[in-house]
């Protein structure tokens, strides 16, 4: 457990505090949002040897390609992407330092498009399972498609 508890505290360590609708974040029981008029929300959930293969990708590339994947959700609503949350599901082959590096990739992504990883979960798994749940905002129906 002290494995998965370091490995959280490495993860806060490299990503920022959150945007300013983030009053509660990362490492708390929950996060807490300001929101806007209208939320949108999506889950993405990616899972090795289905949507990608350790063997043919970085960790970097994977926590990059699974936020992308679902910030497109929002993106296809309309909405302005807000606040990112993280359910990881690990292996024990899957080292301390990729899952560093898979956060690493996701957290440059999230900067550049101006989104919060705001909080999420850490399991051990038999193999992979990257899910992302994402929330947008918009301020009147018309801006949704």
């Amino acid at each position: 457990m002290s494995g998965e508890l370091d490995l959280i505290e490495a993860l806060n360590r490299a990503l920022d505090r959150g945007g300013a609708r983030v009053i509660i974040g990362r490492g708390d029981d929950a996060a807490v949002v300001r929101a806007r008029a209208y939320a949108v929300t999506s889950l993405d959930t990616m899972v090795d040897g289905v949507h990608f293969r350790t063997t043919q990708l970085t960790a970097a590339e994977i926590g990059h390609r699974s936020l992308a994947g679902a910030l497109s959700d929002l993106g296809a609503m309309g909405a302005d992407a807000g606040e990112a949350y993280l359910s990881l599901a690990i292996p024990r082959t899957f080292g301390h330092d990729q899952g560093i590096a898979l956060i690493g990739g996701a957290g440059m992504l999230a900067a550049r498009c101006g989104v919060t990883i705001a909080g999420g979960d850490i399991t051990a798994a038999e193999q992979l399972v990257v899910s992302w749940t994402v929330v947008g905002w918009a301020d009147t129906p018309q801006q949704l498609v």
